[in-house]
């Protein structure tokens, strides 16, 4: 090996150990056959050659259908050099052109799109349902590489992110020789004597990454004082410092923060409102990062409309349509991204739970008899209820979600668990009116679609306790159990109804 060549693999390796880029099972290496691509398998090949620990590496080429007859050669060439040292290949041919017809794509978009997901799908395969803490994807982006993505992003319209893309590692993916130069790259094949494959759309100019390396930046060198990619490569590391600074206020805000409810991450409202943008906007595309999977089509429009949905901090549910069919929502002072009204629904009775009331989904109707041992499961839930007989009650402790109800000779001791009671009226216990219940949530800013989901407990016709809301019967507490023997004589015995999670 020459020793600018060791200088290379040396400088890739220090680069990847500062970035913790290595520190998994299984890297998968995306190889179009191109110098790029091909000096990334070769340096990675080298340093696992000096390291018994180094992950296992498999390639990945996707064929895009773009130029018949130069795509299959280009397979075949990636595959036979894979060959050659060993490491195994994957394959993947996609029609391309007919695939961004399809969807209303341009060439270059469609065909990034179906190499990340060639590439996670080979991750996937790797190493099964845990990938992303066990694989990462080395692509080939180099040092050069960044003046182009920060003079793209910057004339598109971006923000600091923008300007600081790519990163050498984002979520999967690594990028391994951001620390070289494409001059470099071209050095170290010609001394190894590795040869690649030439895909000559990378000369025409009908493509915008093209017409930013191969006209714009050689333009704006020939009239700067600099270099025009070491000029950008300096900004570049600098604005680098100030991101990670901001990235990091708003993560801790969001680790602080952020509930998981219903299977999904919501943020209270008043956390975004206080926030500064530059922290805020960070929080709004973690959330949606963390609900949706990616920021795919997630634009700076979408994103201020999600903070102005916030802003508005209703109690009330309302939603806006955002990209791939989601929802931007807020519930309850709460504002996250779903799917669908189903799982705006599944939210709505995530957040009633958490806010003291107990909400199950579907129609509930449990009787229970007293007389029996009770340990049950409620359905579409974690919830067990359970009941104990007393003879005396001093001495014992209450909670939030217990009830005791006295019993008297002769009286039947069968309970119905239900929901459904939006529409009935309630009298707690020491008021003498009612209220519709439906009123008594809205006063409690239960969300509208979780107040048919609370459940209750009633004897007969009659609702005795309401988890969270009240009793009309029976007692709760010490105070309550005072409250209630003012009118009423010793019991022969009394039960105590208990929710807890299974």
């Amino acid at each position: 090996m020459g020793n600018m060549n060791h200088k290379i693999i040396q400088r890739v390796r220090d680069f990847a150990d500062r970035q913790n880029l290595f520190n998994v099972e299984n890297i998968i290496v995306g190889v179009s056959g191109g110098p790029d691509s091909m000096a990334l398998l070769s340096i990675l090949h080298e340093v696992s050659s000096l390291e018994n620990t180094f992950p296992a590496i498999t390639a990945v080429h996707v064929n895009h259908q773009i130029r018949p007859g130069d795509a299959m050669r280009d397979q075949q060439f990636v595959e036979a050099f894979c060959a050659k040292l060993g490491i195994k290949c994957v394959s993947f041919s996609y029609d391309i052109p007919k695939l961004a017809s399809d969807n209303g794509r341009s060439l270059e978009e469609m065909g990034r799109i179906m190499r990340y997901a060639a590439f996670e799908q080979c991750a996937q395969d790797a190493c099964g349902a845990d990938y992303e803490a066990r694989c990462r994807i080395a692509v080939a982006h180099h040092k050069d590489d960044i003046a182009e993505t920060m003079l793209m992003n910057l004339f598109r319209g971006c923000g600091l992110d923008g300007l600081v893309s790519p990163r050498a590692r984002n979520g999967l993916v690594i990028r391994p020789l951001l620390c070289v130069t494409k001059e470099e790259i071209c050095a170290y094949l010609q001394d190894q004597r590795i040869e690649y494959v030439t895909d000559y759309t990378n000369l025409e100019l009908d493509c915008t990454r093209n017409v930013w390396r191969n006209k714009i930046l050689p333009d704006i060198s020939a009239v700067s004082n600099k270099d025009a990619s070491e000029a950008l490569n300096d900004t570049y590391n600098l604005l680098k410092e100030d991101s990670s600074f901001l990235e990091m206020s708003a993560n801790k805000v969001y680790d602080d923060e952020a509930r998981d409810i219903g299977g999904f991450k919501v943020l209270p409202c008043a956390v975004l409102n206080s926030a500064h943008k530059a922290i805020a906007s960070r929080l709004v595309r973690r959330l949606r990062q963390d609900n949706k999977g990616d920021l795919v089509d997630f634009s700076t429009k979408h994103l201020e409309l999600t903070l102005s949905l916030a802003q508005e901090a209703s109690w009330e549910t309302k939603t806006i349509d955002m990209p791939f069919d989601t929802l931007a929502f807020v519930c309850a002072g709460y504002i996250g991204f779903c799917k669908d009204d189903d799982d705006l629904k599944k939210i709505s009775v995530g957040i009633a739970n958490f806010m003291g009331v107990i909400a199950v989904e579907g129609d509930l109707s449990i009787e229970i008899d007293l007389n029996q041992s009770i340990n049950t499961k409620i359905p579409n839930s974690n919830l067990l209820i359970t009941a104990q007989k007393f003879e005396n009650i001093d001495g014992l402790e209450y909670n939030e979600q217990s009830w005791f109800i006295p019993f008297f000779g002769g009286e039947t001791s069968t309970i119905t668990i239900t929901n459904g009671l939006a529409q009935m009226k309630f009298t707690k216990a020491g008021s003498s009116s009612s209220k519709v219940l439906s009123k008594v949530m809205s006063d409690m800013h239960i969300p509208r679609d979780a107040r048919g989901c609370v459940l209750g407990i009633k004897y007969g016709e009659d609702y005795l306790w309401i988890p969270g809301i009240g009793h009309t019967n029976g007692f709760v507490s010490d105070k309550s159990y005072e409250a209630w023997k003012k009118t009423n004589s010793n019991a022969d015995g009394y039960f105590r109804i208990e929710v807890t999670r299974a």
